[in-house]
């Protein structure tokens, strides 16, 4: 018999990179073959319209991304569109906290 958990005691561990996320995976086939396993449940997501953009940007940058982008385990046209959203989340915020002021 084997010591490794499986079932209701295989689960994938929190705060995991996506290299390390894909090794547990790697390490555990098994995973999908649990019977008892229990499947997550997630909330609905909103699925937002995009557009496509044509965007000049600065060599240097993109090789900055790109570098940035394998830490993350990303590309970096994802890496950048996450960037530019959290920038323009943050933006709004701040706006908003603006016009709360007296």
């Amino acid at each position: 018999m084997t010591d490794k958990p499986h079932g209701k005691d295989l689960k994938l561990p929190e705060g995991l990179s996506l290299e390390e996320e894909a090794e547990w995976w790697e390490e555990h086939p098994d995973f999908w073959d649990a019977p008892d396993a229990e499947w997550e449940v997630l909330p609905p997501q909103k699925v937002r319209r995009t557009q496509h953009v044509d965007v000049w940007l600065p060599v240097d940058l993109i090789e900055t991304l790109k570098q940035e982008a394998v830490k993350h385990g990303t590309s970096y046209q994802i890496l950048a569109k996450r960037w530019l959203d959290e920038r323009a989340a943050a933006e709004k915020k701040r706006a908003k906290r603006k016009k709360a002021q007296p």
